[in-house]
């Protein structure tokens, strides 16, 4: 199944657009699209796909992906001022074929993306916002069958995640380092090793976050009571989480790590506190997957 990919999503008006020309095309927001927030995804060639709806186009105007198959050809943002079909309406005339795949699940994509009934194009309605249509208001996908984008496949089946050195402040006498390693299996390894040079007893708790390009959180996280005298911390633990199989492209995409250490805090206050840091940086869907380990010495 032939691909091209370069496709991005617009964090200003929720749409799918062409960023793989000079121009990035006319956004209904104003100015031109922005995909500094986008995953990166693929279109399906062909009009004749099992499982996929055909008639689906670029506009050359907008950069936009549009439905072609009615006989209004929607309204673009680029001079939509303008009267009549060459101001207002979508230009596929230089668009190769391409189709969508039915449905929130399909296998390899992301589901949530949309019709708009009032300007052809399609957006992605996963996002609060449903973004400015050029046709006036939001879009519209109450008329609109469901529909997954392909993600852009970088053939990666593993990703590593490290800390670097950790250095407790406060004159805590605890130093280490966490590595967390994922596969596309679904297999984890969250492993560390910390140090504790003095006689007095500490508790210490470290929690490795890796948020996806949809914005589910991943938490593995640990935590040890170091009793009284110089003593090690060595840990490993491992498993299975179907959850990192089935959003494994959503990682490869754009995945980033936020960590956390501190002594002698609970845990649960330790995992909130990353969590609500994250939260603030923008929103999370779920914490997907939680691995909690706790060992007394």
């Amino acid at each position: 199944m032939a691909r091209q990919g370069g496709w991005r999503w617009c964090w200003k008006c929720q749409g799918l657009f062409f960023a793989g020309n000079p121009s990035q095309g006319a956004c209904p927001a104003g100015s031109s699209h922005d995909s500094s927030q986008s995953g990166q995804y693929d279109m399906l060639f062909g009009d004749a796909i099992l499982g996929a709806q055909n008639a689906w186009r670029w506009c050359q105007k907008c950069q936009g992906l549009f439905f072609s198959g009615n006989p209004s050809q929607g309204v673009c943002p680029f001079l939509s001022f303008l009267p009549g079909p060459t101001g207002n309406s979508h230009d596929g005339s230089a668009s190769a074929h391409y189709s969508l795949m039915f449905g929130d699940q399909s296998t390899g994509t992301q589901g949530g993306w949309r019709w708009c009934q009032k300007c052809q194009g399609l957006f992605f309605s996963g996002s609060p916002a449903q973004g400015p249509c050029p046709a006036g208001g939001n879009h519209d996908s109450s008329a609109s069958a469901q529909y997954g984008v392909p993600w852009e496949n970088p053939g990666i089946s593993q990703l590593d995640f490290d800390t670097g050195e950790i250095v407790f402040g406060g004159g805590v006498p605890i130093g280490g380092t966490a590595h967390l390693t994922l596969h596309q299996d679904g297999s984890y390894n969250f492993v560390g090793h910390f140090h504790k040079s003095s006689e007095f007893p500490f508790d210490y708790s470290v929690v490795m976050a890796v948020i996806d390009a949809d914005s589910r959180l991943y938490t593995f996280s640990h935590q040890y009571s170091f009793g009284g005298g110089v003593a090690d911390d060595d840990f490993p633990y491992s498993g299975n989480n179907a959850s990192i199989a089935q959003n494994w492209l959503a990682l490869v995409t754009g995945s980033s790590l936020k960590w956390e250490a501190q002594a002698n805090l609970d845990l649960g206050s330790l995992i909130s506190s990353i969590e609500k840091a994250i939260q603030d940086a923008g929103p999370i869907i779920s914490a997907v997957i939680a691995v909690v380990g706790a060992a007394a010495a």
